[in-house]
């Protein structure tokens, strides 16, 4: 069993407001989940709204099955066209 952790941090030029900034990273958080059958939760700048960290986990029964799901929830964040992604680390436990 195989453990994949995603952490991306966002920045989200569109909204003027945290009640706006909620509303685009629900929106990508169900797309993730519905997409990708995988955890994902926002864990960091809650208070800013123009950032965003987001993490995304799932259990694979290989470290390579692992990667290249998490690979396909980056290019995913990659190609939404209102957030552009400045960092990431992929980890597998």
């Amino acid at each position: 069993m195989h453990i994949g952790l995603l952490k991306v941090e966002l920045h989200l030029p569109a909204p003027q407001s945290l009640k706006e900034k909620r509303k685009v990273t629900r929106s990508l958080v169900t797309k993730l989940r519905a997409r990708h059958n995988i955890s994902v939760a926002e864990v960091g700048y809650q208070d800013k709204w123009q950032r965003c960290l987001l993490a995304a986990a799932c259990v694979a029964n290989g470290s390579n099955l692992a990667h290249a799901q998490l690979t396909r929830v980056l290019g995913d964040i990659e190609r939404e066209g209102d957030i552009l992604l400045t960092d990431y680390s992929l980890e597998i436990i």
